[in-house]
Parts: structure tokens; C-alpha cells; sequence
């Protein structure tokens, strides 16, 4: 033990300012937290949809995309006075030192012929126009597809200004830096915001907003079934303070870590959300471990500090042990390939242990300030969950090869529905119907096309015919994909050009015959244009170019085919090294791919680490096996429901197991140790019984309590309405399968179990 427990005893008011002031220490690097969550940095570096997308940005500019859509249902969006309202937004946002450019009808330019000669113009010349000149402008768009594809709707009530950021920004600072802007003109004109910097840099703060303050209404659940239960508010104050202070304990090293590393596996992002309730559950069933057995002892003994020397002597090696066993599950999350949870695991590893430090050491301390009264309620009544627990036990005895038999044909059918559970990391499911933000996504797919994107860099001659032809057929192959709602490269350039220079002909909206008829169009193009206007598309000798395809939103496994089948679309025209596919809709093919192989891995590296440290303590691969058992049967069970509810695996979702692990490892600790205890203790045949006894109460007020953070399903959020439910199924499954698992596996094999001590 980190102390002698005579020291706890003698020098209680020492350790608790000692404890209290470390963590305190720890909680100043809070001010240094950094809440940032760009997909793309959530992936390693090496993998190539990352390599090929930071690529084609450090080339061609910000390939990722926020979107303002502005107009009102049933009226025209092109009026004098709201082209006033998108030019002021136009000019305002590109001042922003976050936006690296900003496209809208204010400021695009039009291709037309005059005199027989190509003029490059502005299509908007002023702030105000007159209606003659208002006629010309809405001409000019009704006759060009791709304008109108790209900026409106299509009965024209409402037109896109779209915002492409200088790249590694935070998004959250972009977000918002415009939106306040924008907002100034709400009340002249609908607005609608979308795009994924928007809901990277925005929806995050809302979800952890709303997950703190559902966690907050947990919290106060939890203390009302821990008050009705351990009857004593100087003991639920005890439970809560040790809760309160590993949380601002592990913030604060989060903080910490970022501000020495200045490494970004610790930003906070969305993924971390769930710190918080994994690290609660862990220090409540640490502390409520503590209470329990130092009510059970000073009932015994009526000796304040007896009771904490016995409470203490029998529970450090069992909250050591789950404390590291849990904590070791986290770090393997190391090796992940997804970024934050690098950062992840060695946050919550330390929240772990200090909760460790703080229910053996700083929670004995201030059991031994506080006088206990032994004729309170608290120490003579039994509470509901004891009554329950002397029920199970009956059972137990009764009927512990059917309750063996019961639980192994639950894994089985649970085993068979994993097989239905199914990952989907886009945004647009994390929101319910009738959201703002899904009303936002929705009206996005609906009117104006979506927001999501893919990219085609393709690396050969811009100025070849026949490459201009192949790039044409791959974009109509596109454009014929229902979930595809526009795409753009500099072939519609060139057939534009092309098209003016003969007197605005549409049958010459082609390819010319020649690369010197292209060569020519682009040195007429000099004349009134600038070349640098194909920047964002082709770099400046034509030798690599984007296709930039715009979609509605899909689910992970819609974008997988869709990416998959443009790959064959292209490889029918190309050489497999001449072009890429990138953007935000590989990104959520490969986030799906790395979650799958993340949480299987973690799941089962975790549970394997926990059987070798279990065995190496216990001595016995018997125990060692023994201690996975509930947790493997709690994870079995879990996501099996997952897949008989269709509740998708997500990267917010896939931290159920991580909450398993830590309850699972808890409670099947604790029962072995205490029945290894009292068969050092008596020679009684079957201790099942008392040890039942012992851990069960602790073990479900532990799960009852951490039950109350089924208040997430309360969520805005359905991915955290999801956990709130699991949360449940977690608590029972982890709680139920210890007890009658393992208590039926004491209850047979006694004899043999006590042959291994």
C-alpha cells in the first residue's frame, strides 16, 4: 500500500489537504484544454486517404468546405435587395484571416462572347444593380447548368456562398468567427449552415454541452440512489467528493499533457466526451467498495478505526488490482490507428489510478474525521438492494447449473446478432429528425444537393484531347449516381470556352479536336481573365487537376460503394498510379474500417491483458480466467443488443466496451478476492453464500448507480442517446453476470476453487 493504513489513521486531516492539494495541482492544466475535432486528424499520418488528401490541399488549397445558404421558401432568391445581403456576406467573410477564398454569385465571372471575342467579366459588376442589369444576371445563370448546380436550388429560392478555409485551422475558431457575421442579416433573409468544417467546428461544442449537462442530471440520480441505499449524506458526500476530484484530476492532466507534449492525441474532441462517465463509474465503484465494507465492519466491530484498518487491509489489493487491470486495458488503446484515442487512453489510465489513490487513501482519511453514529439507520436496516441480494442467493443454491446453462445460451444467441451490427460514422445519423442541425443536413440534401464531398486527382495532360474526353466520361458517369448532385473540373471550363468563342453556340459546348485549339483557348481566356481563376482545379501547366464531386449525405456503407465503384469507373480510363480518390467521403470509409479494427482489438487485447495480470496476482490461470468471464459475457451481450436494436457502431458508440471493461474487471475482481478472503478466513464448505453476501450489495448499488447515467438517452444526440441505453444493459449485464455467473461457477466447484488458494 501506497501508506500504512496507521498512518491514514493518525494523520488523516495531513493526508486529505495533501491529496486534496495535489489534485488541485493537477486541475490548473484544465485552462490549457483544446477543443478541436477535425476528422482528419483523428486518422494516422501514414494512411494514404490522409497522405493523398493533405496532398492535394498543400497543392490545390482547402478541399473541405463550409457552406451558407441563404433565401426563403417560395420567394426568389435573385432580387436586387438580397443580392445586396449576399454581396455584404461575400466581402465581409472573405476578410476573415481563417478564409482563404470565398465563391458566390457576387463574385464569380462569366464567359460570354462579344464582338465575336471571348470576354472574361464580372457576373455581378456592383453592390446594387438595376432591373435590367438583375435580368441579364438571372439569364446568364438559367443558361449554365453548372452554376446552377453548384449555387441553387432548383426553383431558385436559394443560392450557396461557399467558404473555403486556409487549411490546418481549428474549425471551432471558424465556426465561430463567421457565424456571428452572418447572424447579423437573420432577420432579412433565411439562413441555413452546412458543410464539414461547419459541423467539425460546431456540432462537437453541442454535444458535450449537452452530454455535461445530462451527465450533471446523472449525477444527481446517482447521489438519490446512493442516499435511499447507504442512508447517510455524510457518506454519499464522501462518494461524490472522491468522483468530483478524479475528474478535475484527469482533466486537468489532459491539460497538462498538451501543454508539455503540445501534441494533438490531446485535443478534446467528441470522442473524449466520454471520459467523464467511464472515469465516474469507475471511481463511484471504488469508493461505494469502500463505504460498504466500512459499514459492514464498524457494524461488526463498533470500532471507528478497526473497521477502516479491516475495510483497508482487505480492499487495496482488489481496487489495486482492478484500478491496474483497467487502467493497462486503456493504454493498449496506444497502438491504435485512430488519433485521439491515443491520447485517450493515457488520460483515462491516469484518471484510473488517481481514483485508486483517492478511495484508498484520501476517502479512509476522511471516514476517520467524520464520527459515525453505530445506532443510525445506516448501520442497522438493511436497505432494498440487500433484501435483492439475499433473494439472489437463494437462487444461486437453488438452481446454479440452470442459471450456468442460461447464461451460456444467452452469449450464444447474443454472439449470433453481432453479426448484425452495423458502422456508420456519418454525421448526419448522429442527429434525430426534427433537430436543428439534422433540419440543417436535411435541407442541404434536399435542395441544394448535400454537403459531403470526393475528390479525383487525376496526374496527366490537362491540354489532351483525349484525357479531356476520358475526365468528361468519368464526370458523366458521376452526375448519372442519384446521391451525386454536381461535379466540377476544368473540362466544364474549357467546353464553356470553347462554347463563347463561337458566338455562345451550345452545340460547341465540347472538347475541341486539338490540344492547340485548347492552348488557344486558354491564351484568349488571358486576355481579359487571370489563370489563376483554375487555381482550385488544375495547377499551373495542366499536368494535375481535381475532379471536385459534390453528394448528398450517405451512410458509411453507401460511401464505401460509391467510392469503390468510381475507383472501377476510373481504372477503365486511367492508370491505377495516374489518379487518387480523397475527401470527406473516404475519410468516413476509412474511419469505418479503422473503428471496426480499433474495437476489436482493444476488446481483445484488453481482456487478454487482464487474464495475464489477474493470473500472475491470483497465482491460477483459474482465477486469471475466472476474472474475464463476466466481462467477456457483459460484451457479448452488449453488442448482440446492438444489433437486435439496429444501434450503429460509431466512433462515439464503439467507447461501450471500454465501459465494460472497467465495470466488468471491477466487480469479478472483487468477488474473487473476497472469496479467496473467506477461505483463508473459515473453513466452512460453501462460502458462496457470504461472499455472495458481501459483494453483491456493493456490486449492485455500484451498478444501480451508475445506472442513473441512462439519463443520456434523454440526448439530442442519438449516438449519446444510444450509450444511455447500453449504459443500462452495461450496468445489468456486468452486475448479473458476476453474481450469478460466477457466484453458480463458487457454488459447484467449491471445493476445487479452494483446493487453488
Amino acid at each position: 500500500m501506497l501508506l500504512k493504513i496507521e498512518s491514514i489513521i493518525k494523520n488523516p486531516l495531513n493526508i486529505f489537504f495533501s491529496l486534496l492539494g495535489l489534485t488541485l495541482l493537477f486541475g490548473i492544466g484544465i485552462k490549457w484544454i483544446y477543443i478541436d475535432d477535425d476528422i482528419m486528424k483523428m486518422l494516422p499520418k501514414d494512411i494514404e486517404s490522409r497522405k493523398s488528401w493533405e496532398e492535394i490541399q498543400n497543392e490545390f488549397g482547402n478541399i473541405d468546405l463550409m457552406f451558407i445558404t441563404l433565401g426563403n421558401e417560395n420567394e426568389s432568391v435573385l432580387t436586387t435587395e438580397n443580392l445586396k445581403i449576399i454581396w455584404d456576406l461575400t466581402y465581409k467573410i472573405s476578410a476573415n484571416s481563417l478564409v482563404k477564398e470565398v465563391v458566390s454569385i457576387s463574385n464569380l465571372d462569366k464567359i460570354e462572347a462579344i464582338n465575336g471575342f471571348m470576354e472574361v467579366s464580372p457576373l455581378q459588376q456592383d453592390r446594387t444593380i438595376s432591373n435590367v442589369e438583375l435580368e441579364t444576371l438571372i439569364k446568364y445563370i438559367k443558361e449554365n447548368q453548372k452554376i446552377n448546380s453548384q449555387f441553387f436550388d432548383k426553383n431558385f429560392q436559394y443560392t450557396n456562398i461557399i467558404i473555403r478555409p486556409i487549411i490546418n485551422i481549428n474549425n471551432n475558431e471558424l465556426v465561430n468567427s463567421i457565424v456571428p457575421i452572418v447572424e447579423t442579416f437573420n432577420s432579412q433573409i433565411g439562413i441555413h449552415y452546412s458543410g464539414q468544417p461547419y459541423l467539425t467546428g460546431y456540432v462537437p461544442e453541442l454535444i458535450q454541452n449537452d452530454v455535461y449537462s445530462l451527465i450533471i442530471f446523472g449525477i444527481f440520480i446517482m447521489i438519490i440512489i446512493l442516499l435511499l441505499n447507504l442512508k447517510s449524506l455524510k457518506a454519499v458526500a464522501m462518494v461524490f467528493s472522491v468522483i468530483i476530484l478524479s475528474l478535475i484530476s484527469m482533466m486537468g492532466f489532459m491539460g497538462w499533457m498538451l501543454k508539455l507534449t503540445n501534441s494533438h492525441f490531446f485535443y478534446f474532441t467528441m470522442v473524449h466526451s466520454s471520459m467523464p462517465i467511464i472515469l465516474l463509474t469507475i471511481a463511484n465503484s471504488d469508493s461505494v467498495h469502500v463505504i460498504a465494507k466500512f459499514f459492514r465492519e464498524y457494524k461488526n466491530t463498533n470500532n471507528k478505526h478497526k473497521a477502516i484498518q479491516n475495510t483497508i487491509s482487505q480492499l487495496n489489493m482488489p481496487i489495486f488490482l482492478t484500478s491496474f487491470t483497467t487502467a493497462v486495458a486503456f493504454l493498449t488503446l496506444i497502438s491504435a490507428p485512430i488519433n485521439p484515442l491515443i491520447g485517450y487512453g493515457i488520460t483515462i489510465s491516469f484518471g484510473i489510478m488517481w481514483a485508486w489513490v483517492l478511495s484508498t487513501i484520501f476517502l479512509p482519511s476522511l471516514i476517520s474525521l467524520v464520527d459515525w453514529d453505530p445506532k443510525s439507520g445506516y448501520l442497522k436496516n438493511k436497505s432494498f438492494i440487500e433484501i435483492f441480494v439475499d433473494w439472489i442467493i437463494i437462487y444461486i443454491q437453488k438452481f446454479p447449473k440452470l442459471i450456468l446453462n442460461s447464461s451460456l445460451l444467452v452469449a450464444i444467441i447474443a454472439g449470433f446478432f453481432i453479426f448484425s451490427v452495423q458502422i456508420d460514422v456519418d454525421f448526419k445519423s448522429f442527429f434525430e429528425k426534427g433537430t436543428t442541425i439534422r433540419q440543417s443536413i436535411d435541407f442541404m440534401d434536399e435542395k441544394m444537393g448535400g454537403y459531403l464531398n470526393m475528390v479525383i486527382k487525376i496526374e496527366d495532360n490537362l491540354k489532351s484531347p483525349s484525357i479531356l474526353n476520358n475526365i468528361d466520361k468519368v464526370q458523366n458517369q458521376l452526375d448519372n449516381n442519384e446521391e451525386v448532385s454536381f461535379s466540377f473540373s476544368i473540362v466544364d471550363i474549357i467546353k464553356k470556352m470553347h462554347k463563347s468563342v463561337i458566338d455562345n453556340n451550345p452545340v460547341f459546348e465540347t472538347i475541341p479536336e486539338t490540344q492547340e485549339k485548347i492552348n488557344n483557348l486558354f491564351t484568349i481566356y488571358s486576355m481579359s481573365g487571370n489563370e489563376n481563376d483554375f487555381s482550385t482545379i488544375s495547377n499551373e501547366d495542366y499536368t494535375t487537376g481535381l475532379i471536385n464531386v459534390r453528394l448528398k449525405s450517405v451512410s458509411t456503407e453507401n460511401a464505401n460503394k460509391i467510392v469503390q465503384n468510381t475507383s472501377n469507373n476510373l481504372s477503365q480510363y486511367f492508370t491505377e498510379d495516374s489518379y487518387t480518390i480523397s475527401g470527406i467521403l473516404v475519410i468516413i470509409r476509412d474511419m469505418a474500417n479503422l473503428l471496426v479494427k480499433t474495437s476489436f482489438v482493444n476488446i481483445f487485447s484488453a481482456i487478454l491483458l487482464i487474464f495475464v495480470i489477474s493470473r500472475y496476482f491470483f497465482k491460477s490461470y483459474i482465477w486469471g480466467f475466472l476474472s474475464v468471464i463476466p466481462l467477456s459475457f457483459a460484451v457479448l451481450l452488449n453488442y448482440g443488443i446492438m444489433g437486435v436494436l439496429n444501434i450503429k457502431l460509431s466512433h462515439v458508440t464503439a467507447i461501450l466496451s471500454s465501459i465494460i471493461i472497467g465495470v466488468g474487471v471491477d466487480f469479478a475482481i472483487h468477488f474473487i478476492a473476497q472469496f479467496r478472503e473467506k477461505a483463508k478466513q473459515t473453513k466452512t464448505s460453501n462460502i458462496t453464500k457470504s461472499v455472495v453476501r458481501d459483494v453483491g450489495y456493493p456490486i449492485f448499488l455500484d451498478s444501480a448507480s451508475n445506472m442513473a447515467f441512462s439519463a443520456l438517452i434523454l440526448s439530442t444526440f442519438t449516438p449519446v442517446k444510444y450509450i444511455g441505453v447500453l449504459m443500462f444493459f452495461a450496468m445489468v449485464s456486468c452486475s448479473f453476470s458476476t453474481i450469478l455467473i460466477l457466484g453458480s461457477i463458487s457454488q459447484l466447484f467449491n471445493k476445487q476453487l479452494r483446493n487453488l488458494i
